[in-house]
């Protein structure tokens, strides 16, 4: 299981402001009461100062390659420039389909995609002709809408899909952002609710597992994940607060990956089952999978010491919010200010062993997918925004890819490996 950009239909009409109060308010627990440095040293921790290895190879600058056929994606396609948007899922290169949703309705998505056995699952909403969003998933081509309480909207953050049952992580929420949002999962179409935030879910001989956080009785949110309905803490430093938005399951173990703030300092862990390893570096989390016993992470985190304002800005971002895994696709938490530009690198950990990838000027483009087979790791990152670029590896050789054809822009990506 992969975890993939969430999708929440509030974001494409609220006001920047309203988005980043909300993201805000769910995902920074705890400031940072440290001032800037005057001295770049004295701010930017070493971890943040690597050099790439193994060295970078990008075989194709100047000729981009189409996606590979093992590479699902999903993105709104225009026929031309004066047709409508259609939502649609990609194998590679070729767009296999158009996703239907119900004549009358307005906008929709779908930001997940999964495939196994050769059957292609998205899953994603749309807003109906009464202004209500609905949350669904697509079996091919067959959508099926889930159920929320009468006059409730719906979203979906994640799917699993085992043995050809579907299972589905969402919310509902009433009126406007802010007002009543519950987290729920769908097993059998059948919602229950759980007590907390979470995005990522994975399941396995039918039971459901969930990541994401609570908060304590002290305030303070904690790490968690959920088996079915029964939440399992993950163990941080004592007075530390914490999230994790990624989950996989390999031979009856339970992954997760997020990161925690001990002292007003941003520190990046997976955890097996109820055991931390802890990371180098701290930052971003996008991805997990584990092949052969391996774990792999995909993320990213800011470096740059010799860029100009580098060091002024991690002590600014550390001043305005927390280096956290936050409510939307694991990003940081944006606060309501806008923040100076920023580079990141771009990378992967295999166990704690960590690999640079590539880096690049904020906003950056997150890695959406991880897989690994066989001695090779894919990744595969899109830049974000309208009509994207994406990038992909094997290993560490870089290959940019030829997206002309995927339209407006891609909502998410799965490596069928």
């Amino acid at each position: 299981m992969k975890y993939r950009k969430l999708f929440d239909p509030k974001m494409s009409e609220m006001s920047a402001v309203l988005f980043s109060l909300a993201i805000f308010s769910l995902a920074v627990f705890i400031s940072c009461s440290s001032t800037a440095q005057t001295e770049p040293k004295e701010t930017i921790p070493p971890e943040y100062l690597n050099i790439i290895t193994p060295p970078l190879i990008i075989s194709n600058i100047n000729n981009p390659m189409p996606l590979p056929d093992f590479i699902y994606v999903t993105s709104d396609y225009m026929e031309n420039i004066q047709s409508r948007s259609k939502l649609s899922y990609w194998q590679g290169a070729d767009r296999i389909t158009t996703l239907p949703v119900p004549d009358g309705a307005g906008f929709s998505s779908a930001s997940v995609i999964k495939t196994e056995n050769g059957t292609v699952y998205t899953a994603g909403g749309y807003k109906d002709s009464s202004g209500i969003w609905i949350a669904c998933y697509w079996k091919g081509t067959e959508r099926v809408d889930l159920p929320v309480p009468e006059g409730a909207n719906g979203a979906i953050r994640d799917i699993a899909i085992y043995n050809g049952e579907v299972y589905v992580l969402g919310l509902f929420w009433y009126g406007y952002i802010g007002d009543g949002e519950q987290v729920c999962y769908w097993k059998d179409n059948v919602r229950a609710d759980i007590a907390g935030a979470a995005w990522a879910i994975a399941a396995e001989n039918g039971t459901v597992y969930i990541a994401g956080m609570y908060t304590g009785e002290d305030n303070v949110r904690k790490p968690c994940y959920w088996h079915e309905t029964d939440r399992i803490d993950l163990p941080v430093p004592d007075g530390a607060a914490g999230s994790t938005g990624v989950i996989t399951i390999y031979n009856g173990s339970v992954y997760t990956a997020g990161s925690y703030i001990e002292n007003g300092i941003g520190k990046s862990c997976y955890w097996q089952n109820t055991e931390r390893v802890e990371l180098s570096a701290s930052g971003r989390i996008d991805a997990i999978t584990v092949a052969d016993g391996t774990v792999y992470i995909a993320g990213s985190y800011i470096v740059d010491l010799n860029w100009q304002g580098a060091a002024s800005e991690v002590s600014w971002r550390r001043n305005n919010y927390s280096v956290f895994n936050a409510v939307t696709n694991n990003s940081l938490a944006y606060p309501v200010l806008s923040p100076p530009p920023i580079r990141w690198m771009i990378c992967y950990w295999r166990g704690i062993e960590r690999i640079d990838l590539s880096h690049v000027v904020y906003p950056h483009a997150p890695i959406r997918a991880i897989a690994a087979a066989d001695g090779t790791v894919y990744n595969v990152a899109f830049t974000g925004g309208a009509y994207e670029s994406g990038i992909y590896w094997e290993n560490n050789v870089q290959y940019n890819l030829d997206t002309t054809g995927f339209g407006i822009s891609v909502s998410a990506v799965f490596i069928d490996r």
